[in-house]
This record gives C-alpha cells, sequence and structure tokens, in this order.
C-alpha cells in the first residue's frame, strides 16, 4: 500500500467519525499508520474498514483494518516456509 492510499484511508475515517479521530500531528499519524499497513493491500484494507464503519460505532484500530495474513498471500509466510524446509533437509547451513 502506498502513503497516499493510506492517506485516503486516513480521511475516510476521520470524515465518518468526525471528533473522534483528530490529533496534533496528522503528518506523525500519516507516518505511523503508513509503518504498520504498508505491507496491507489497499482493496483489502478498504474492504475492512467500510464492513467496520457498517457495523461499529468506535473509530477502527490499526489491527481491526489488517487482514490476516493467511488471506493476504504473504511472500514472507512463503519464504519462512521455504526457509523451514531448507533448515529440516539441512540446505540452510
Amino acid at each position: 500500500m502506498t502513503k497516499r492510499e493510506v492517506a485516503k484511508i486516513l480521511t475516510q475515517i476521520s470524515i465518518t467519525y468526525k471528533n473522534r479521530f483528530s490529533c496534533e500531528d496528522p503528518k506523525e499519524k500519516l507516518d505511523i499508520w503508513y509503518e504498520m499497513l504498508c505491507d496491507q493491500d489497499y482493496e483489502a484494507v478498504m474492504r475492512n474498514l467500510n464492513q467496520h464503519i457498517k457495523t461499529n460505532r468506535f473509530v477502527p484500530t490499526i489491527a481491526e483494518l489488517r487482514v490476516p495474513e493467511q488471506e493476504t498471500g504473504s511472500r514472507y509466510n512463503y519464504e519462512a516456509i521455504e526457509d523451514m524446509r531448507k533448515l529440516r533437509r539441512g540446505e540452510l547451513f
């Protein structure tokens, strides 16, 4: 996900939850949220956000918007599994 996409997410949260999602330093908020969401798929996070808005009156947390790794097909998971297989075969050392 790009920083611009994270900014769109933050904008939607700000508009939807008005006074309950503000901060002293918007740039710092963007940086933190980007760091926590940069490995996520924008469309999947937006689906989670839209569902959250429909069903919850409280501001979503980053954890509530993240897509579980098994659903993202994260490359990290595949690399870790392959490393474990190589380790078992004695190919890593």
